[in-house]
């Protein structure tokens, strides 16, 4: 190494005064810039954090906020619905009074899709307003198990022409199994709501019927 450093020695020797001023100087900036740029990027990538941590804290808070308040309509339809069973004002054995009843309830709501029953004897009656617009009638009956029939609602609610048949046990359903399993108010795990035309997946809330002696009605 001591012949390069002589030669590097010999080589600054030769180099004019006005280019040693100015290279000295010009890295001298370049560091004071590299360094300047180094905490400015360091700074912004912690103001880009903070920022972003703020924005999700918001989001989560604001989603939180509407899925409470969206929940509170399920909660509120189907105490509505069971005290209207349970104080004789509503039968389970009177699918058209029922029909009626979920008709209205559904038209009043808001973000529901559907509204049923299903008794312990695989009978089952719903409607559901669908993503076009238009509004059908579930039912399984004694006579017609273990089929359901789909029919079209009119705009006041009136049972027009069957337009699908399809097997369907409501006992067989993620709802129904959870409250047999809980014996009160659950919320289903996520499921494919079995709908003939299109698959979509959602919750629901069920809640129990007991009858005078206890027993499990639907």
């Amino acid at each position: 190494m001591a012949p390069s450093l002589r030669s590097l020695t010999r080589l600054s020797g030769k180099l004019p005064l006005r280019i040693v001023l100015v290279v000295s100087f010009v890295v001298q900036v370049a560091a004071a810039v590299g360094l300047t740029a180094a905490l400015s990027l360091r700074n912004g990538q912690r103001a880009v954090n903070d920022l972003a941590e703020q924005l999700s804290d918001q989001a989560t808070a604001s989603i939180q906020e509407h899925l409470q308040t969206y929940l509170v309509q399920p909660n509120l339809l189907q105490r509505n619905s069971r005290s209207a069973i349970l104080y004789d004002d509503l039968s389970i054995t009177d699918f058209q009074a029922l029909q009626r009843y979920f008709w209205h309830q559904l038209r009043a709501s808001d973000g529901i899709t559907s509204i049923y029953f299903g008794s312990q004897q695989g009978e089952f009656v719903g409607v559901q307003e669908r993503s076009d617009g238009q509004t059908v009638l579930w039912e399984v009956t004694a006579a017609t198990l273990p089929n359901r029939t789909t029919y079209r609602l009119n705009e006041r609610g009136q049972r027009e022409d069957a337009i699908a048949t399809q097997p369907y046990d409501p006992r067989t359903r993620p709802w129904y199994q959870a409250v047999v399993r809980n014996r009160h108010a659950s919320w289903s795990p996520i499921y494919e709501f079995a709908s003939e035309d299109y698959s979509v997946l959602g919750i629901t809330l069920a809640a129990p019927i007991y009858n005078q002696r206890g027993t499990l009605g639907g």
